[in-house]
């Protein structure tokens, strides 16, 4: 759990990925805060390979890390976080899985995150969690505070301020923003506690796997499995307890086929 900061180790990544559109300022103007429009630029070059440090998590572990540029990230459970050795010039990073950051300001580095889905997160200094696991279906980006610029290749998607999110599908390539989006309940899992609103099949899938290590398959139609109310549940629980809660609401029954595999049915 998170609480102390933990160092990061280096070992040897080699660049894969295309960037774009990095935003290349901030305009702070009568209490309101804007995007300038930036430079289209490659944050990684695809022709050499770089000795990335690279910082990660276990199943069911969470921890904290400190950035060379003193930024703080929260690294939930099963994720990997990699960022420029030169970290302090070249604010760039990758992330597979879940973090919350916590941004030190700098004007003149701008702060980027991107999944591996090319969507690219752009700040100077706020706070903000984005989820994108590998086998998960959409990215989610929620600014806790201050303001973010999302892109998608060279394309412009948004600019979001404290308590919006976007929710991007990586399947359809399309995205929904929300407002008023209640920041704590998305950052619970960094104390153990996972809130939602209406708890998805597919959701349940990247919890189980990640925290648990067990694997959840299903025999329905998944795209109608999920709650019908909103449900909280907490690290201390078993995931069959966990199982229990979901079945209640969604409708189903689940079955153990094997010591980590579960079946919806």
């Amino acid at each position: 759990m998170p609480g102390s900061i933990v160092k990061s180790k280096l070992r040897i990544a080699f660049t894969g990925w295309q960037a774009a559109a990095v935003w290349a300022g901030l305009l702070v103007s009568a209490g309101a805060a804007t995007w300038k429009s930036g430079l289209v630029r490659s944050l990684f070059n695809q022709q050499s390979a770089i000795a990335y440090r690279i910082i990660q998590t276990g199943k069911g572990e969470v921890k904290q890390f400190l950035l060379p540029d003193s930024s703080v990230i929260v690294l939930n459970a099963n994720s990997i976080l990699e960022y420029h050795p030169d970290f302090t010039t070249h604010r760039h990073l990758r992330l597979h899985g879940e973090a919350l950051f916590t941004v030190t300001r700098d004007k003149a580095h701008p702060f980027t995150v991107q999944t591996t889905d090319s969507l690219a997160t752009t700040v100077l200094g706020t706070r903000f969690n984005i989820q994108s696991y590998d086998k998960g279906q959409e990215t989610r980006i929620t600014v806790v505070s201050g303001i973010v610029a999302v892109n998608k290749g060279s394309q412009w998607l948004d600019t979001l301020t404290r308590a919006q999110a976007i929710r991007y599908q990586k399947i359809s390539r399309s995205f929904t923003i929300s407002h008023d989006v209640n920041t704590e309940s998305i950052t619970g899992w960094t104390k153990g506690e996972w809130d939602y609103e209406h708890l998805h099949f597919n959701d349940l899938v990247i919890l189980l796997q990640n925290h648990y290590g067990i694997t959840l398959t299903s025999k329905r139609d998944t795209e109608q499995l999920q709650t019908s109310v909103s449900v909280n549940f907490n690290s201390k629980q078993p995931a069959n307890g966990i199982l229990e809660v979901f079945c209640s609401f969604a409708g189903c029954s689940f079955r153990q086929t094997d010591p980590t595999t579960y079946e919806i049915y």
